[in-house]
């Protein structure tokens, strides 16, 4: 069963950030897909951050702030020892971390709007969503991809979806859409509801934005139709590049084709100067 804890472990389950590695190049999701997940340091402070402003009761059992503590003395290093036997298998965060975790928390839950959505008591925070895509290869074979998502906050009765996002600039999130393919994970996670009946087709999607950095500035955005409709259709072609990459056993390059050759890339004066 998939479950948060091993989310992003699992492997069998195409997710939307997968769709991303494919979209860069078949060879490049093939070399994620092969290495060992290691979250990051940003991946683990969007996590508590997540964690902190949808599921704080949670928190604790899951993050261990670490307090300042100079290790270049014998008490110093002690101490740190004690509170990595303290922290056990939570993951760790220092007290600045903490700090802008709580600041952003605080932007977002302070804003009427906001809290209005994320406190709403038949919310459903940080839920994991499985379902299955048939998709048809150029051969005409028809082809059972599974998929998941995890949702940060669902509003059923509302026929609603609010997703978290940090940003270094709310100003310019709509570049960062496009940068970071949030119009594709808008339709993705609609499509996967949908396909279990836990929205309608008429579902919403929202990005509820918070800077990382002081006055921790927000934002809400929203995905119209036709932006949802190109998203869809992008999603279509890559679970059909997907396909055919695992029938074949062959993930090419970016410029490479599915029978070996190299495109010629033929660049105009726009694509340079532009």
């Amino acid at each position: 069963m998939l479950t948060q804890t091993n989310y992003y472990q699992d492997k069998e389950h195409i997710s939307n950030s997968m769709l991303s590695w494919l979209n860069q190049s078949p060879a490049y999701f093939k070399s994620q897909l092969d290495s060992q997940s290691v979250a990051t340091d940003a991946m683990i402070l969007g996590s508590a951050f997540h964690c902190c402003t949808l599921e704080p009761d949670k928190f604790d059992n899951e993050y261990y702030v670490m307090p300042k503590i100079d290790k270049r003395t014998k008490i110093g290093k002690e101490e740190y020892e004690n509170h990595i036997q303290a922290a056990g298998d939570r993951y760790i965060i220092n007290t600045e971390q903490y700090s802008k975790i709580i600041a952003m928390k605080d932007a977002m839950l302070e804003n009427k709007t906001i809290a209005e959505l994320l406190t709403v008591n038949n919310g459903v925070p940080e839920s994991v969503n499985v379902w299955e895509e048939k998709v048809q290869d150029d051969d005409g074979e028809t082809h059972v991809v599974k998929c998941k998502s995890l949702i940060d906050f669902r509003i059923d009765d509302q026929d609603l979806v609010v997703d978290l996002k940090t940003t270094s600039s709310v100003a310019s999130f709509t570049s960062s859409i496009r940068k970071f393919g949030y119009d594709r994970q808008a339709a993705f996670y609609l499509r996967g509801l949908q396909a279990n009946e836990l929205v309608s087709p008429d579902a919403r999607f929202l990005f509820a934005c918070v800077e990382k950095e002081a006055p921790f500035e927000i934002a809400m955005f929203e995905l119209d139709k036709s932006i949802l409709d190109i998203a869809n259709a992008d999603i279509d072609n890559l679970l059909k590049q997907y396909v055919i990459c695992k029938k074949n056993n062959y993930y090419p390059k970016r410029y490479e084709t599915f029978d070996g050759d190299l495109n010629l890339v033929t660049l105009s004066s726009e694509d340079i100067y532009k």
